[in-house]
């Protein structure tokens, strides 16, 4: 798994790249991706994964990989990679919500995190 940094670098979640599911720091599932749509577990759409980071419904950076291009804000330093968290079970896939139109790269930081 790989960390996935929040704006002040501390380790917000993990990413199950093989899998393209984002972890909690607890071991819950908490969102996938499709495609490059990145959706909660009841289907809800939460936003776009590219380049390395996530961007909300604004255009507004959500969290990113250590490997992430393209953030437009600024970088901030990386805390301490804390231990990876025992995996609860996957739930089933739910159905998909509709997809919003994408907005352009907004370069603020999110300002809630949708999971």
């Amino acid at each position: 798994m790989e960390p996935l940094y929040d704006r002040s670098g501390q380790v917000y979640a993990w990413l199950q790249v093989d899998a393209g599911r984002i972890v909690s720091l607890r071991g819950q599932h908490v969102a996938f991706f499709a495609n490059a749509n990145v959706y909660d577990w009841r289907g809800r759409h939460l936003g776009w994964w590219e380049d390395g980071h996530m961007r909300d419904h604004r255009g507004a950076v959500v969290v990113f990989s250590h490997e992430a291009t393209g953030l437009i804000v600024a970088r901030p330093g990386l805390g301490g990679r804390p231990g990876q968290p025992g995996i609860s079970g996957v739930p089933g896939k739910p159905g998909l919500s509709g997809v919003p139109g994408r907005p352009g790269r907004a370069g603020v930081w999110a300002a809630e995190m949708p999971f």
